[in-house]
């Protein structure tokens, strides 16, 4: 390869290093994770590092053990799980250990168990580095069709169209990245020595056969599913052994087994026994389905499902590679012999996956297919090379096609990521491109507003923190005054529009959304609630001179006074009344009102909560702010919030959400969310946290989603902050003071609804009522 594409690869796998060390999961962690499957797959790599053995029992009963395995007939621990994965991140694990190792020597505080997130996000950068390598295999294997510049953009194109990006990020602790990096390098490996032995007329040399054998052992032993892979070498196998059979001389048959496909088989068996080692040590046998009974279901084969199925079909999920086959097909008739074994491999490869009894694999895409990256390459680099060859100026447009479903596919990848966007919620194919094309034009908008619109949207909306560009895309040129003019239209009101009905969903655009919680219609009168201090009314007018305005609203607190200012020149302070509506009135001069979107922000002032109201429990110690924890179990909503002064902080995240408090000036100083609903040992990255603070910080707790009741040393925890140590039902919420007494903290435990504790948050305790305003 040229400099230049080592060094576009090289800034490829810059990009994506700081995608893994930045982004982060819908818990706020950034890189990989080891859970659900990820977790047995570390299981195996942490007990073999650290304890010199493949009993997880250990790991289970300290950490995790999501899906509940127990023993197997031979009494240790189950794990239905490939050993691969395991092996392929040791370097990456020795080198992380190696850095704690160091950091603990110069006094920094590292975890030396392995389990740690450090440890986790330094090991699993090994599935990126792989992924990286399945897309340096793919260019070489699409560089036989096309040049160089344009088979590093069809391999970048069609490795972000598919399920690969997020395995290879927030999905690092599953095994698809390093099984597409060994299955590329086998189709990759495998079509160039075809090619040699083409041109050379010679047989394929016992040493490559070795090597295929190797690659597909490895391959085999990354992820066993990658079993049709075999076809490939069978194939060969056929077709070296052929001519001897066609001359009836077995001895010569025997020959070119022994010098070809046997030794394929030995290096793929010794490439893949550590496997073996483990099922054997495991199960007692190399021959049973680790799985168990009923994980195939040959006789029922949705083989057509797993392609067109709404809920993660191949073709429905990632559409390239529905013309990536179209490309396979139709090389078929110009490179039949090098096309159809790879054509072959794939329908094995869908027929396998079909027996799976959830062939849909639940994550993200089509995940199962994601070893299949190389046939889609091949398919896609030899469609569009017989695009150059016919119609050369189609190629950027095949291109850009490429490159439009690749976007949307990193758009669902984020929505997903955030569990913005699941099947659940689609439930239909038009669902989910309709969210994910809505999610993608949204997102534009939310930033910029309508591009077009730019040239003029940017200095209206510049140095203007209550407009933004997507406000101006919803107000600019909509009038509340001045739609008619008197003069023009004598017939039609000149003020048409004066009176706003504030809960009217068609002026939602109107209101400052953070500063307004949801209408309440049901009430008479309707109204919004305020929950922020602070808030704005955007007002579009095409009426000079000055105005009057009057604005219909209740105080919820007492001592209120709203200050008014028109395009930030005061208006007035005015007194309100506690629980009775009332009506203020401004005067606007000329000379404030501009043609346009003009601001009407709305500053509050309120006494203060008492002092009293802030104790935290029976422990004494009195909070400097306003504190409250709301959690929801199943059958309260599943959600989690944490409010710190009135603003709400944490990520909603599933499991323990914490936050802690400095007792003297009520800052925030950590939050951090703990899946234990899928990681048991996530119990002990919370303990960690609170070793790291001292006695007398405030901890506020919350949980969210089905949260199992904790053993007696996670029970533990949740005393050492004044907690009972104990959950009674799925929503949970405290706040407690590190070292404070069992039993001090502030707790509630909702099974059925949620659980609430605290001083109530602006966004529940409002401000002020909200009604109408009205323009003259």
């Amino acid at each position: 390869m040229s400099r230049r594409l080592w060094l576009a690869f090289g800034l490829l796998l810059a990009l994506f290093s700081a995608a893994y060390f930045t982004t982060r999961d819908h818990r706020g962690h950034i890189g990989g994770v080891a859970e659900l499957d990820g977790f047995y797959y570390y299981a195996y790599l942490r007990s073999l590092q650290l304890d010199g053995d493949i009993d997880l029992r250990n790991e289970y009963l300290e950490w995790a053990n999501p899906f509940g395995f127990g023993q197997t007939t031979t009494g240790r621990a189950r794990n239905v799980f490939g050993i691969g994965p395991a092996i392929a991140w040791s370097p990456f694990f020795v080198a992380t250990n190696l850095v704690a190792d160091a950091q603990r020597a110069l006094g920094i505080a590292r975890s030396h168990d392995g389990f740690s997130r450090f440890h986790q996000i330094g090991t699993l950068y090994g599935s990126l580095v792989y992924g990286w390598l399945a897309l340096l295999f793919c260019f070489l294997i699409a560089r036989r069709w096309l040049p160089p510049a344009t088979a590093f953009a069809l391999a970048t194109l069609a490795a972000l169209a598919g399920p690969l990006p997020y395995y290879c990020l927030t999905g690092a602790s599953y095994a698809h990245a390093s099984a597409t990096m060994a299955t590329s390098l086998l189709v990759l490996l495998w079509l160039r020595y075809r090619r040699d032995a083409r041109q050379s007329g010679q047989p394929i040399t016992a040493r490559r056969w070795a090597t295929l054998g190797t690659v597909f052992g490895i391959a085999l032993l990354m992820r066993p599913a990658t079993a049709p892979f075999v076809a490939l070498l069978l194939i060969d196998s056929w077709q070296a052994i052929r001519p001897a059979l066609r001359r009836k001389q077995l001895g010569e048959v025997w020959q070119a087994f022994a010098r070809g496909p046997l030794v394929a088989v030995l290096a793929a068996t010794l490439a893949f026994s550590p496997q073996l080692v483990v099922w054997a040590l495991l199960n007692g046998t190399i021959f049973a389905v680790p799985q168990g009974s009923g994980f195939f279901w040959f006789g029922q084969n949705a083989w057509a499902e797993s392609l067109f199925s709404p809920r993660n079909g191949l073709f429905v999920s990632a559409p390239l590679y529905l013309l990536a086959i179209a490309g396979l097909l139709v090389a078929l008739y110009r490179r039949a012999e090098d096309i159809a074994p790879l054509l072959i491999t794939f329908a094995l490869f869908v027929l396998f996956n079909g027996a799976v009894h959830d062939w849909w694999g639940w994550g993200f895409s089509a995940r199962r297919f994601s070893a299949c990256l190389p046939l889609f390459v091949v398919g896609l680099a030899a469609g569009l090379g017989r695009i150059r060859r016919r119609a050369p100026r189609r190629e950027r447009s095949a291109l850009l096609i490429a490159a439009v479903l690749a976007a949307l596919n990193l758009v669902w990848l984020n929505q997903y990521r955030t569990r913005s966007l699941n099947y659940y919620q689609v439930r239909s194919s038009f669902g989910l491109y309709m969210a994910v094309w809505y999610a993608l034009v949204d997102g534009i908008y939310q930033r910029i507003g309508n591009p077009l619109a730019l040239p003029h949207a940017l200095p209206a909306t510049f140095g203007n923190k209550h407009l933004s560009l997507r406000d101006y895309d919803r107000l600019s040129g909509s009038y509340l005054l001045g739609e008619s003019n008197p003069n023009t239209t004598p017939a039609v009101d000149p003020n048409i529009h004066a009176l706003i009905d504030l809960t009217n969903p068609r002026h939602a655009p109107n209101l400052s959304a953070s500063a307004f919680g949801p209408a309440r219609r049901t009430t008479r009168p309707p109204y919004i609630p305020l929950v922020e201090d602070q808030a704005a009314l955007k007002l579009p007018i095409n009426r000079p001179g000055p105005l009057q305005l009057w604005l219909r609203l209740m105080a919820r607190r007492q001592d209120t006074h709203v200050s008014l200012k028109f395009n930030g020149v005061p208006l007035g302070r005015y007194p309100l009344v506690v629980d009775r509506w009332q009506t203020i009135a401004a005067n606007v001069e000329a000379a404030t009102i501009k043609r346009g979107i003009n601001i009407l922000t709305l500053d509050h002032q309120y006494r203060p909560l008492r002092p009293a109201a802030r104790i935290i429990g029976s422990t004494g110690v009195r909070s400097p702010v306003d504190i409250a924890a709301v959690g929801g179990g199943p059958g309260g909503g599943r959600f989690a919030e944490l409010f710190i002064d009135h603003r709400q902080v944490g990520n909603n995240q599933r499991g323990l959400n914490v936050a802690l408090v400095d007792p003297k000036t009520g800052s925030l100083r950590a939050l951090r969310g703990f899946d234990v609903q899928t990681w048991h040992g996530a119990y002990r990255e919370f303990g960690r946290l609170l070793d790291a603070f001292p006695a007398g910080t405030i901890v506020v707790v919350a949980t969210r989603g089905k949260v199992d009741q904790p053993g007696s040393s996670e029970q533990a925890l949740f005393r050492r902050f004044g907690g009972r140590g104990a959950f009674l039902g799925p929503g949970y919420a405290a706040i407690g003071v590190l070292g404070a007494r069992p039993g001090q903290a502030l707790e509630d435990n909702a099974p059925r609804a949620h659980a609430w504790i605290g001083n109530k948050p602006q966004r529940w305790d409002e401000i002020a009522r909200y009604s109408a305003l009205r323009l003259h």
